[in-house]
């Protein structure tokens, strides 16, 4: 085990040595139920996370500043990578006009070795005049 902490900002910290320890129980949850996004929701909302997605994973920082709320900061990668698709977009439950939590399912290409990923993020839209990306993969109580 290794013992981890957060600091007031949402940071993470390994605070000392690992040690050895049985593995822990495995656990039963179902798999989150997502809803299909239709319409012109759905062609904002891809249109949107196509555009973060180039710009997060390559390491294009002042481009995500334009698909973030003001005040908002989500960093880049340091390594870069390629978007080859955003594979799927599901919501979690009924959202509003005004908010809505997605998973999104991406394939994506690391510039210096080829390999190809498929990775999945949890990420909180919130429209003003468009949609934005407020938040990548955190999860809030009523979210579980």
């Amino acid at each position: 085990t290794v013992p981890v902490a957060r600091d007031a900002a949402g940071g993470l910290v390994v605070s000392d040595l690992p040690s050895f320890a049985p593995p822990p129980r495995l656990a039963h949850d179902a798999a989150p139920a997502l809803e299909p996004l239709t319409g012109s929701a759905r062609v904002e909302v891809e249109d949107v996370l196509t555009r973060f997605f180039e710009a997060f994973l390559a390491g294009d920082a002042a481009q995500l500043e334009y698909l973030v709320p003001a005040g908002v900061r989500i960093g880049a990668l340091a390594q870069r990578h390629e978007l080859v698709a955003l594979a799927s977009v599901g919501q979690l439950g009924a959202g509003d006009a005004r908010e809505r939590t997605v998973l999104a399912t991406v394939r994506a290409r690391d510039e210096a070795t080829g390999a190809l990923y498929t990775l999945r993020y949890r990420l909180r839209l919130v429209r003003g005049d468009r949609w934005y990306v407020a938040a990548v993969n955190q999860t809030t109580p009523k979210e579980g």
